[in-house]
């Protein structure tokens, strides 16, 4: 089940990886069960009612700083849109995961010391996505503090024209896979780190309320001149007015995200 890394066209929200699925390294074996990573995913990507899911992957792989494991998880429900096998690196060295696509990356240098590999990505990377979806984007490092691990942090910079848009990502030590995502610890829940992060945003302005406990609080990300974010605020309204006092709602705008 690994994803050879083919850069193909698809920008939506942010830069993602198409790739192709390749035999999987336990050759048909039944995975190390790991309820813990499986309950990550359920809580980190997008709910959907009575969705199943299974854990179809769990590869260990070692690099000089420690190890690390690939995790497929298989999810299956109603929406065809959701059902899928999201991915996650699990960083044992430092108790993370990395949700995100996942992509195998052409390097050589097994082997190889962080310096080979960096420089590899800094002039892979840039011209891969030059060619193929004509971004203009380049690597940065992130130097910020961490606990050295198995998976190596870094920010795509992606020119847009307007300014650039930072992607953030990280690749594993040993040069295998490239994720397009965030790190995050696997002791905390995704749910309860998305409130805070939403609930302590200077740009989310809250314009209805249901008292300080609300059961219910939506996060509206729109575009303020879309003509179909438009179409659809009557019924956001219509089911803010049905469920009064239940529901705190707010919006933040492509506008809004900006200081001015």
């Amino acid at each position: 089940m690994r994803l050879r890394l083919r850069w193909t066209l698809l920008v939506a929200l942010g830069l993602l990886i198409f790739a192709a699925p390749s035999a999987s390294a336990q050759g048909g074996a039944a995975p190390e069960p790991d309820a813990k990573t499986l309950r990550f995913v359920q809580r980190a990507i997008a709910w959907y009612p009575d969705s199943t899911f299974r854990l179809v992957e769990n590869t260990r792989y070692r690099t000089a700083s420690g190890s690390y494991r690939v995790v497929v998880v298989e999810r299956k429900c109603a929406s065809q849109l959701l059902t899928g096998q999201p991915m996650v690196v699990v960083d044992e060295v430092t108790n993370s995961a990395w949700l995100g696509s996942v992509g195998e990356l052409p390097f050589q240098g097994a082997g190889a010391g962080p310096d080979a590999l960096r420089t590899f990505l800094e002039g892979f990377l840039p011209e891969a996505l030059k060619g193929a979806m004509n971004l203009k984007v380049r690597v940065v490092w992130d130097v910020g503090p961490r606990r050295p691990g198995a998976v190596i942090p870094l920010n795509l910079m992606i020119d847009t024209g307007y300014g650039e848009y930072r992607r953030p990502a990280g690749v594993t030590g040993d040069g295998k896979f490239l994720v397009m995502g965030s790190e995050m610890s696997l002791n905390d829940d995704p749910v309860a780190v998305r409130r805070r992060v939403l609930a302590n945003n200077e740009y989310v302005i809250w314009d209805s309320s249901a008292g300080e406990s609300p059961p219910l609080e939506i996060v509206e990300f729109s575009d303020l001149e879309c003509p179909a974010c438009k179409g659809k605020w009557p019924i956001i309204q219509m089911v803010l007015g049905k469920f009064a006092g239940s529901i705190r709602h707010s919006c933040r705008g492509k506008r809004l995200m900006h200081k001015p």
